[in-house]
Parts: C-alpha cells; sequence; structure tokens
C-alpha cells in the first residue's frame, strides 16, 4: 500500500498566495499607467487629488499648491538662515571696526599727550642752540645791517631771533627798520 504521505497535497502557504496576487497587480497597475501616460492623462496629478479625498491619506500626500508652499517656505528658511549669517559676519566686522576706532583713538590721544608735553617743553626752552647762537650774532652786529636782514626774513623766522635777544638789542635793530617792518614785527612780538 502507498504511503498516503506522499500523495497528499500541500495547501499553499501565505507567501505563495502573496506573489500570485501581488505581482499580477503591480504589473497591471504599471500597464494601467502606460496606457493613461500615453493618453495624455497627467497620472501624477490626478492620483494625488483621488488620494487627496481619502481621510487618512490626505494628510500625507501634498497637492502641487502645498509642494509650491512648501518650496517657497524652505526657500524662505534658507534665504532667513543666509541673512542671519550674513548678519552675525558684519556684527563680528562692527566689533572688530570698533576695537580699530578705540585703539587709534587711544592712540590719537597718547599723541596728543605727546605733542602737548613737547609744546610744553619747547615752551619752557623756546630757543634751540642754533636760534640763540644766530640771537647772539645779530646782537653782534651792527643795528643797521642787522635790521635789512631781518626786514628781508619772512617774519615765522625773524620772530625767533628777535625773542632771543635781549631788549636792548632788540630795540636797537627795530629802531634801523623801516617803521612799517618795525610796527609788524613789535605787534607779532606783542601778540604771539
Amino acid at each position: 500500500m502507498p504511503n498516503q504521505s506522499l500523495y497528499k497535497e500541500k495547501k499553499p502557504g501565505i507567501w505563495q498566495w502573496l506573489v500570485v496576487i501581488i505581482v499580477p497587480f503591480i504589473f497591471a497597475v504599471i500597464v494601467a499607467l502606460v496606457i493613461l501616460y500615453i493618453m495624455g492623462v497627467d497620472v501624477l496629478t490626478q492620483s494625488k487629488q483621488a488620494l487627496n479625498q481619502v481621510p487618512f491619506i490626505q494628510e500625507k500626500v501634498l497637492t502641487s499648491e502645498e509642494e509650491r508652499y512648501v518650496n517657497q517656505l524652505t526657500e524662505q528658511e534658507e534665504m532667513i538662515e543666509a541673512k542671519d549669517s550674513e548678519m552675525d559676519s558684519l556684527q563680528a566686522e562692527i566689533i572688530t571696526k570698533e576695537k580699530t576706532i578705540q585703539d587709534l583713538e587711544s592712540q590719537v590721544e597718547q599723541l596728543q599727550q605727546q605733542l602737548m608735553e613737547q609744546e610744553n617743553v619747547d615752551e619752557i626752552n623756546p630757543a634751540d642752540e642754533t636760534t640763540q647762537e644766530l640771537a647772539t650774532s645779530f646782537e653782534n652786529m651792527k643795528p643797521s645791517a642787522a635790521a635789512s636782514i631781518m626786514e628781508e626774513m619772512e617774519n615765522g623766522a625773524a620772530m625767533p631771533l628777535l625773542r632771543q635777544m635781549d631788549a636792548e638789542a632788540r630795540g636797537e635793530i627795530l629802531a634801523e627798520m623801516a617803521p612799517d617792518a618795525a610796527a609788524v614785527y613789535t605787534d607779532l612780538f606783542m601778540n604771539p
């Protein structure tokens, strides 16, 4: 007697049913999509509109308007990020420039302080050795010769010399000058 277990029919498993059903279904859907595309139907738009009618799926599927909105929103967010990074770099540049300005202002203050100190030193000792030597030379000259030379000099060069001379020699030289020149030098001497 033959073994009955050998002839027992095997029942198809779930995987076999899925393959038998799903593969032909996918093939039929692809063929239908190709045919509709050839006929000029915008399958993607039509399927989105159809899926938007299904209650739970409508939240997952975006229409073309929603996609445009999402794209615009993404572009604007990217633009905002770019502007933020540009603003951050500009703020960093402003901070750097402000520090440079502060450094330059402190340098200006230091230079002004040095200038004031130098002016104070100049006021205390206004004549250097050369000016003092020239003033002594003019004092030793005849007043008429010194007056004629000083009349030819510029006021800015003659005034330090006159200031270094003693009052008697200065008076004799001014007396020998032309009245207009003597008046100018006297005015400059009185109002430095």
